[in-house]
């Protein structure tokens, strides 16, 4: 690789921007190309960014051999072709949420990135957040407490990656959907035993009204000493305690914590990690493998809701939902 990254960016919607702006903070990177199925789009984003080429058919891109590492910000169920291919022609990957569509295309990626030596990396930017990471301190030193349940109302990805990650991996799974089953139309409710023992309860729902009632995408962390709350987009951090002493006590800690930085953090952090990654031959913060397991969450959901029993994990390659989980998953 010669001493400046030349970076490929696939699909230039709004994702691809926030993508681009993280590139050019690094002085050894070169945005070189953006693709769009809509040739306009790919020709505003490389105007916007000094790209000197675009293309339409990211086939084309892959095999022009002008960029090392690429960013796939197209639509979801494009992002495992697309980050199979460029794996094959030996370039390094960092991959727009949700990884994939089902966990065979995980795998397929995985095995790809594997076999050709190059990086995978999945940007789940709210792991980065500073208070994702202290909430995760908070419970793993005792200082919620020793009784823990995590709720979520929210449709995305997210919603399943963040609980996954903060409490730890997932035992067993159940869940109903209401109304007609429709993805996307109507809820699905689930509940979640994880492998600490601790529970959980997920609320999904991208209907109108959730939405206008403030219920869309947000997390809480109920300890028996204290709890955390947070919209996933805004930038702050709700603690409470029936102590109020000891409420006091953890709001003075949340200030010190917090007096000089924001609860959140640059809209794709995990472009920085992928490139120290890349430049240094290290394990991304979010490998193919991490991120594998927030669809294998939603799939064992999706099967709960759709079966009306209990799923355990790990979903096996023998099992329908390996290969399709029948709905498609958000980011």
């Amino acid at each position: 690789m010669s001493s400046t990254i030349r970076v490929g960016i696939v699909g230039s919607g709004g994702r691809s921007g926030p993508h681009a702006n993280a590139y050019t903070e690094f002085g050894n990177i070169e945005i070189a190309v953006f693709c769009d199925i809509m040739e306009e789009r790919a020709a505003e984003r490389a105007k916007e960014f000094g790209a000197k080429a675009i293309y339409t058919d990211y086939r084309d891109l892959i095999d022009s051999g002008s960029v090392d590492v690429i960013s796939i910000c197209s639509a979801n169920e494009t992002h495992a072709e697309i980050a199979i291919r460029a794996a094959e022609a030996g370039i390094h990957v960092l991959c727009e949420k949700p990884m994939a569509q089902s966990l065979k295309e995980c795998d397929d990626m995985i095995a790809a990135t594997e076999k050709s030596g190059v990086k995978l990396a999945v940007n789940f930017q709210s792991r980065f957040f500073p208070r994702t990471q202290w909430i995760k301190e908070l419970i793993n030193t005792g200082q919620m407490g020793d009784v823990i349940i995590a709720k979520s109302c929210g449709w995305t990805i997210h919603m399943w990656d963040l609980i996954r990650f903060v409490m730890g991996d997932i035992a067993r799974i159940s869940a109903e959907w209401g109304g007609a089953q429709r993805v996307h139309r109507d809820p699905i409710l689930a509940t979640v035993r994880f492998a600490s023992g601790h529970i959980g309860f997920m609320q999904a729902s991208s209907g109108r009204q959730f939405h206008e009632q403030g219920l869309s995408e947000n997390l809480s962390f109920i300890g028996n000493r204290l709890t955390a709350s947070f919209g996933l987009w805004v930038n702050g951090l709700t603690l409470s305690s029936g102590n109020a002493e000891y409420a006091s006590q953890m709001e003075t800690a949340k200030a010190e914590k917090f007096a000089d930085r924001s609860f959140t953090a640059p809209s794709v952090p995990d472009v920085a990690d992928f490139l120290n990654a890349v430049l240094h031959d290290k394990e991304p913060t979010i490998p193919g493998k991490e991120g594998r397991k927030s669809i294998e969450f939603v799939a064992a959901t999706y099967k709960a809701a759709l079966t009306g029993n209990p799923v355990s994990l790990p979903i096996e390659a023998s099992d329908d939902m390996y290969a399709s989980t029948e709905r498609p998953i958000s980011a």
